[in-house]
């Protein structure tokens, strides 16, 4: 066996002793779960992630996992603000981890971490406030992903969504029609930039999301109607048509 082979063997069992129960987490056992949050395998880290959680749980052991939150690998940093929001720590250094994993590649990650930024930012208006930032200025994931924590969390900032319409991404533009929809924006920007979208977007899954979302909240517009009447009328993409009938298919 060699050195490496070793060492993943010796965590694993280390990470196995944890989780079961069968030994307390003492600083090597600690130390195991630490490594292995930034190891290469998936399944490694979310064991090691686990673990922790149960290092978490126990209050003479927290200020130990809360120091992992700086650490300079950002797997580690994710593992510690799992294991610590799991555990029921509540505390501004879990927030900012968890709004830094909302721009990571991996979209389990992102995923699981957004739920956690929505429960944290429940509790205090600052944290809604640093939410509404990332949707304006991060990366294109991470802003996503604020856009449907807002979204989430019902903020009734249609400027938000309505400036996010008109990024590059189209991850980033369909996260902003699902914020007008769930919603129900009312502002003419909101309605005019949706416009726009369903028009001119050069992605099709954009267009038929603007159209559905146009006919949820614009149903009644003489305006919208027209739009979606021509849509119906003269689009290729069946999809887009069907979309279009339904909005206005509606009151």
């Amino acid at each position: 066996m060699t050195d490496t082979e070793s060492s993943f063997s010796a965590r694993i069992a280390a990470l196995a002793r944890v989780e079961k129960g069968e030994a307390p987490p003492d600083s090597a056992a600690i130390d195991a779960i630490v490594a292995s949050l930034g190891a290469d395998s998936k399944e490694e880290r979310r064991r090691a992630a686990g673990a922790l959680t149960a290092v978490a749980a126990r209050r003479e052991l927290v200020g130990h996992v809360e120091s992992i939150l700086d650490d300079p690998d950002p797997l580690r940093r994710w593992g510690a603000t799992f294991a610590l929001a799991r555990a029921g720590i509540d505390s501004d250094a879990v927030f900012e981890g968890a709004l830094d994993a909302l721009g990571f590649e991996d979209g389990d990650v992102r995923w699981a971490a957004l739920e956690i930024v929505v429960g944290l930012a429940r509790r205090y208006d600052r944290r809604t406030a640093r939410l509404k930032a990332l949707a304006r200025e991060a990366s294109a994931a991470g802003r996503k992903m604020a856009l449907y924590g807002l979204r989430d969390l019902e903020i009734g900032d249609e400027a938000i969504y309505t400036m996010a319409l008109f990024s590059e991404n189209a991850g980033v533009r369909l996260a902003a029609i699902s914020g007008i929809a769930r919603l129900a924006a009312t502002s003419s920007q909101a309605h005019d930039a949706l416009v726009v979208t369903v028009e001119r977007d050069a992605d099709p899954g954009v267009r038929r999301a603007a159209a559905a979302t146009l006919g949820k909240v614009a149903s009644e517009s003489p305006e919208v109607r027209a739009v979606l009447e021509r849509i119906r009328a003269s689009s290729t993409d069946a999809d887009l048509v069907r979309a279009a009938a339904r909005g206005l298919a509606k009151p």
